[in-house]
């Protein structure tokens, strides 16, 4: 970690980068400086369809009951958002317990082993294509894996990184990280 740590400090001198959560107070307007993200960074991944705004602010809304602010990372150069991040805590935990079910105990089964999760998700990093390479990421993976111990979180995971993703499959490795899920998807024509 010290390594990215040091990466993350030279990119944000060297480039103006800065890492900032997330202001739930403005959260609409951070969420729609992300849509834009979004869908640049992601457009030339196989098989990706933009996202529309209203689509986004919905899927946003529906997740800010669950967001750690600190975990919802925006990375800016010179006040223009050109990558962010989203983590959250690894709800699976609790939701095994409920077996499947919310009703009648299910929903309290959850709610009380919400309390002991320990591990984070980061569901969501992207930096838009120009910035790459400037040291964003490393910034971001410096700042969650910080939140995410203050927080009492032990483990993580990168969840769907694209294997022709070199720069996240390094990256992960680099944190200690290891594949341990491999999802194939096959076209007919």
């Amino acid at each position: 970690m010290e390594r990215f740590q040091r990466v993350a400090a030279r990119s944000a001198k060297a480039h103006d980068i800065r890492i900032r959560p997330i202001n739930l107070k403005a959260f609409a307007e951070d969420v729609e400086l992300v849509w834009n993200v979004y869908n640049s960074a992601w457009s030339r991944n196989w098989g990706f369809v933009p996202v529309t705004r209203d689509e986004f602010m919905f899927m946003a809304r529906d997740m800010k009951a669950i967001l750690e602010p600190g975990l919802v990372l925006l990375g800016e150069v010179r006040d223009k958002v050109v990558g962010f991040a989203l983590g959250l805590p690894d709800v699976n935990h609790a939701l095994k317990h409920a077996n499947g079910r919310l009703f009648p105990l299910g929903l309290l089964k959850i709610l009380y082993h919400k309390r002991s999760i320990r591990n984070m998700r980061v569901l969501v990093l992207g930096v838009v294509e120009e910035y790459r390479t400037a040291g964003v990421a490393a910034g971001f993976y410096a700042e969650l894996f910080r939140e995410a111990v203050r927080l009492g979180y032990r483990g993580g995971e990168m969840s769907w990184v694209l294997e022709d993703n070199t720069l996240m499959n390094r990256s992960a490795e680099a944190l200690g990280g290891k594949r341990y899920k491999t999802y194939r998807i096959y076209e007919w024509n």
